[in-house]
Order: structure tokens, then sequence, then C-alpha cells
């Protein structure tokens, strides 16, 4: 099953890329793509509300990433907007528990996160919006799977595109440019924040992450698209140049071939006593 945003902006034969890792082993619980969601799966840099790419634009990404050979390197977790869930998984450990982190309670009211499995999370209510509690669910559910014995992992040849909204909280002002580890204030906004609100279920949450992006696996796979994207124009150019000279050689050798054969036919009919030339 897959867990999906309605703003989400799919490319050609994404559920069949999404889920694949799922269908080939039963000990896959969640798989993600690569996105511009903040997210530890964020495209081109983690945890921040990238800007690269738009609607238009997803299907051309996408085809770069779709040209990797996926290894589904292993995750701690990932973003909700588009995510592959396993049957199998899902009925083993249950489902999500929003709630049990301060969620919403239907009627547009905050719990106090103190049921259930829950601790308190030392934030305050303005800080705890939708987006970072939807994350912290999907991060909790996927290290009780790795604690089942099931693994999470990145989609290394799938490229979705959030086309509305934000997965950041507090993340205002232009982000273009940042990388994945300047420290940006966005950054350690939504990192910290997923780890507070994890780190009573979760108390080592810190160095879970840490350590995913110590060995950072996405790097080789994120860094070959964003350097074909960069000579995505100047190629589309060569390539057009190319066309106009095979069009101009082409023409030429029609007509230099016509004009031979014009001139083997007078020859043969010179020599043949059928007149001049």
């Amino acid at each position: 099953m897959v867990l999906l945003d309605p703003a989400m902006v799919l490319p050609a034969n994404w559920l069949e890329r999404l889920m694949q890792p799922i269908a080939a082993n039963p000990m896959t619980a969640a798989a993600f793509p690569f996105s511009n969601v903040a997210a530890i799966t964020g495209f081109p840099n983690w945890w921040l509300d990238n800007r690269l790419g738009s609607d238009a634009e997803t299907d051309t990404i996408d085809a770069l990433f779709a040209e990797t050979r996926p290894k589904y390197h292993r995750l701690p977790g990932g973003a909700p907007c588009c995510l592959g869930l396993s049957r199998r998984t899902l009925l083993a450990i249950g489902g999500f528990d929003l709630d049990g982190f301060g969620g919403s309670d239907g009627d547009g009211n905050r719990s106090n996160g103190g049921g259930g499995r829950s601790g308190s999370s030392g934030l305050n209510d303005s800080t705890l919006d939708d987006a970072a509690l939807k994350q912290a669910a999907v991060y909790d559910w996927c290290l009780r799977a790795v604690a089942a014995g099931y693994q999470n992992v990145l989609v290394e040849n799938l490229y979705a595109y959030l086309s509305v909204g934000s997965l950041a909280p507090d993340s205002p002002g232009d982000t273009e440019g940042r990388g994945e580890t300047d420290g940006s204030s966005q950054t350690d906004s939504l990192r910290e924040v997923l780890i507070k609100l994890l780190a009573a279920r979760h108390p080592d949450i810190n160095s879970i992450i840490s350590s995913y992006e110590w060995d950072n696996p996405a790097h080789p796979y994120k860094s070959q698209v964003m350097l074909r994207l960069a000579l995505t124009d100047k190629e589309r150019l060569l390539a057009e140049r190319e066309q106009q000279l095979h069009a101009v050689y082409s023409s030429t050798s029609w007509r230099i071939t016509g004009f031979l054969r014009r001139l083997s036919k007078l020859l043969r009919r010179r020599h043949s006593g059928g007149g001049a030339l």
C-alpha cells in the first residue's frame, strides 16, 4: 500500500519503482523516493524545503534518477508525503501513532501526548505543526519496524515532487544554494524538532540519524543527477547544433548523390554513342 499526499506530482511508472523493494523483499517495511520535501531523503539538500524544479520538471529530474541502478540503502525514516508500505509489517507492528506525539484530536485541538507509549517532547505547542508531527509518526513507525527485524529503504531511482505546502516547520526564507551540512536555521529547526519529538520513545534517535548522515549513501546518486542537470542546457544546445549539422549534411549529401547519378547517366550515354554531354 502507499501513503501519498494529494499534492504530489508523480512521474511515469512511479508505483512500480516505489513498491519494487517491498515486493522483492518481505522484510522491507517502507520505501521512500527522493523528493523536494524537507526530509532526510530531500533533493538536492536534506532537511531543507527544496525549491529546485517544478511540476513540469519532475519528469526531467526523475528521468535522470531512473537511469541509476537502485541498491535500496537502508533509511531510519522519511517524509510522510510519499512512501510505500508493507501490509505484512503493518499487520505485525500496527499503524502510525500521530496522536501520541500531540497530534490533532479531530477538532483542531492538540492532544498533550501523555497517553500510550509517548512521553513529553519538551516542545511548546506552537512548535508542533502538522508537518513535524506527521514526520515524527512515520519515523516512529519505521524505527518500530527496525526493532521488529524489518528495514526501511531509499528508492534511488525515483523522484517525486510536492507541488504545494511544506514539510519544514518554521522555515521562512530562501534556501537556494544551501548545502546539506551548512547548519542553516531551517535544517537545525526540522532536525531538532524531529529528534525532540522522538527522543522519549527512541533515546538513540540522534545517533541513528547522525550515523546515516555520516555514511550519506544517497550522496553519489544526488551528485550525479545535479551534475547532469547542470549540463542539461549545454547538452541541449549541442544536440540542437548536431541536428542542424546533420540536416545540412543530409541535404548536401543528397544533392551530391543526385548530381553524381545524373553525371553517370550522361557518361554512359556518351560512351555508348548516345550523344554529347
